[in-house]
């Protein structure tokens, strides 16, 4: 698996060549140093923060790396041909999600979330940026799983069941500084989740997430 995944990402550099995505970031992490000849890998879990908890599984795409620009298919587009999302788990609101990084870690992050319909390709409002500030450790990222009013948008009564809502996130990380010898790439992953609260519940995640307004 790591071969073929190291000779497609050797293709893509000697072949995509012709301009890409470069991702702005919004928050600074406390890495430094090069990551290697591909991105690393990383492990994505919901659960409760400190340990325990389900692995989400991923997808990783070069925007650049080792002076090459990438020219591909979107990571989202990428993560739906490589995994099938009936068997993404269900992660209940409030939830920890934490995603950790081997050392180097980025030096900086981006993560950003959209309320996906059945199947993944329809998107429900724009994406939202997801606070990781308060949980950076070293490598791990961390942020609470809230309700996302864009998940009131759809018309598919089959949305509003437990666990029938699906959440998109893709997570682009850098390592270096701006221009050429900056390594960025992106991570996609997804789960499921309740697109409301129950109406007793007046949990903190459970307000209206509008920081992408």
């Amino acid at each position: 698996m790591a071969g073929r995944f190291r000779a497609r990402v050797l293709a893509a550099l000697v072949i995509g060549l012709a301009g890409g995505p470069v991702a702005a970031f919004g928050l600074v992490g406390c890495g430094g140093g090069h990551p290697g000849e591909q991105p690393p890998g990383i492990e994505v879990v919901a659960g409760q923060s400190g340990g325990g908890g389900v692995e989400l599984p991923y997808s990783v795409a070069i925007n650049q790396w080792n002076g090459g620009i990438v020219d591909r298919v979107p990571v989202w587009d990428q993560y739906l041909q490589e995994h099938d999302l009936s068997e993404v788990p269900v992660v209940p609101l409030g939830a920890t999600i934490s995603i950790s990084f081997p050392k180097p870690a980025p030096d900086r992050v981006e993560l950003m979330e959209q309320v996906r319909g059945s199947g993944g390709a329809t998107a429900f409002g724009a994406p939202t940026a997801v606070d990781l500030a308060d949980g950076e450790k070293n490598g791990r990222f961390e942020f609470q799983l809230r309700v996302n009013g864009a998940a009131m948008v759809s018309s598919q009564s089959s949305d509003y069941e437990p666990g029938g809502s699906t959440r998109s996130f893709v997570l682009t990380a850098a390592w270096g500084s701006a221009g050429l010898s900056q390594d960025t790439c992106e991570y996609a992953f997804a789960l499921h989740t309740d697109a409301l609260c129950e109406p007793d519940n007046e949990a903190e995640y459970c307000g209206i997430d509008s920081s992408g307004d």
